[in-house]
């Protein structure tokens, strides 16, 4: 949908733009995939875990979210942070976040992303560029509430105040905040997570393809049968 007004507001013409939307796999992103075992290797003795899925480049607006977490572990010893995937920025996040609880697995997939999805607490992605984020919808499968920023397209991809926050002007301080207010909140983190649940079942490939062939089907009829002059 932001994609769709952005080139509204370029002059294409709004009747000719339909968003047909993305969908997530539930059969593999799911809550069942939660590990013990890998909490406990991500930050044993931390009770929330924050992560992030993703490339590891500067454009995602990590050293935001690096430097926002920082100033969290300072009062927030139950946060952990991890950050799935590998990318030209690891070295500096490595060297931004050296002395904190923060873990870096490398790229995965499969099972053990799914394990990662499922076996966290809050997913964070802090990118302002990302014209959709599927992450974003893989993590609220697993049963994750989300933090996204207001520019981009991922908040198109949750129900802000449902099955998660968005931030506005994300910065490093809104962030933190947000992150904070959320994971002080056991009761409002329960009801994200059963919405989070709810809301990735209606987002699925089948959805995803019925909308597409609606749509292909109707500009088909048009064109068989015009509108008369």
């Amino acid at each position: 949908e932001s994609i769709r007004r952005e080139l509204v507001d370029h002059g294409f013409d709004p009747a000719r733009l339909q968003v047909v939307g993305r969908g997530v796999d539930t059969t593999i992103f799911r809550p069942e995939a939660r590990c013990e075992a890998w909490r406990e290797a991500h930050g044993r003795g931390h009770s929330l875990k924050l992560l992030y899925v993703g490339r590891l480049s500067r454009e995602k607006n990590l050293e935001t979210l690096a430097r926002a977490f920082c100033s969290l572990v300072e009062r927030r010893p139950d946060l952990a942070l991890v950050l799935v995937g590998d990318g030209p920025f690891r070295t500096e996040l490595q060297t931004l976040l050296a002395g904190t609880p923060a873990f870096f697995t490398g790229t995965l997939s499969g099972d053990e992303l799914a394990r990662a999805y499922a076996s966290s607490d809050l997913f964070v992605f802090p990118s302002k560029t990302d014209t959709f984020g599927r992450v974003v919808l893989e993590a609220q499968a697993s049963g994750l509430p989300v933090v996204v920023s207001s520019d981009g397209g991922p908040k198109d991809a949750m129900l802000d105040g449902r099955t998660g926050v968005v931030v506005p002007a994300l910065d490093e301080a809104s962030l933190a905040r947000a992150i904070d207010t959320l994971t002080d909140d056991p009761a409002r983190m329960s009801r994200f997570r059963r919405a989070t649940i709810a809301h990735a079942a209606t987002k699925s490939h089948a959805a995803s393809f019925e909308a597409f062939w609606r749509l292909h089907q109707f500009h088909a009829e048009r064109k068989s049968h015009p509108a008369p002059r």
